[in-house]
């Protein structure tokens, strides 16, 4: 089997971390398919209207923890390390149209805790917010490069958000 590289948000720290898994054979016991993770910054701004993949990748890791370890598992292969349904049979050794069912549950479960809480929604207009504050003080620093107060002012300002920004 070849290498094949593949992204995924994870992680309890929501969408700052973004993931590469390489598959490769034989890394597990049982000489089943193994999954290697490497870490790496996420940098682009997605909104919940993202790929279907991304955003339930963002509502795992929001909501992973209603799931049944089963479903969880089921689908974080899915949507995170991007293999495919027979994939995922072999691996955890169950029929295809069981994967598919765990996986369709897991996504019924984590949509509904989205339409309850909103959680993943705030978070991300969260992160836009910051980002679009962020700008705004860039444009007063350029605008207001011969007034000392203000560039101090815009500078703490920047160190909040950035804290801010860095606790989300």
């Amino acid at each position: 089997m070849k290498n094949k590289q593949i992204y995924c948000i994870t992680g309890k720290s929501g969408i700052s971390n973004l993931c590469s898994f390489t598959k490769k054979k034989g890394l597990t016991s049982g000489g089943k398919s193994g999954i290697l993770v490497k870490q790496m910054t996420f940098t682009g701004r997605r909104r919940l209207g993202m790929s279907k993949d991304l955003r339930f990748a963002m509502l795992l890791d929001c909501y992973g923890e209603f799931l049944t370890p089963h479903q969880y598992r089921l689908t974080e292969l899915y949507y995170c390390a991007d293999l495919s349904l027979s994939e995922i049979a072999e691996i955890v050794g169950i029929t295809r149209q069981g994967v598919r069912d765990g996986i369709k549950r897991g996504e019924q479960i984590l949509q509904e805790m989205e339409d309850k809480l909103q959680f993943a929604a705030r978070f991300n207009a969260l992160r836009e917010n910051y980002s679009a504050i962020a700008s705004t003080l860039q444009s007063i620093q350029t605008q207001t490069a011969d007034q000392p107060q203000v560039q101090t002012a815009c500078r703490e300002a920047m160190e909040a958000v950035h804290h801010g920004l860095e606790l989300l």
